[in-house]
């Protein structure tokens, strides 16, 4: 795989409170950006609608200490919202990714 110098990966911190450092991230199709979240402590969720996604996944699991990838997004330029949950303290917030061409 080729991977094109001008790709960014977006780093995405989710702290305990389940705030997050941006609460849209942009990404850009035609070079492939991909987030990185990862969590301050537990295992939180990330989940997208499961019919309309920008990722290949719609659901990434996050532990404390292991950052998760999202790939390159393949769903189409648009905005698309996601819910961040934790089932230890069950709670969750809904930030969004907007995928430009």
């Amino acid at each position: 795989m080729v991977r094109d110098e001008n790709k960014d990966v977006l780093k995405v911190r989710v702290r305990k409170d389940l705030t997050l450092d941006y609460d849209v991230v942009n990404v850009r199709l035609s070079v492939g950006d991909e987030i990185e979240w990862y969590a301050d402590e537990g295992e939180i969720i990330i989940d997208f609608d499961r019919t309309t996604h920008p990722f290949r996944e719609s659901c990434f699991r996050v532990a404390a200490g292991k950052p998760v990838r999202s790939g390159p997004p393949v769903g189409g330029v648009g905005y698309y919202e996601y819910y961040v949950r934790s089932e230890a303290m069950q709670m969750s917030a809904d930030p969004g990714v907007s995928v430009k061409p």
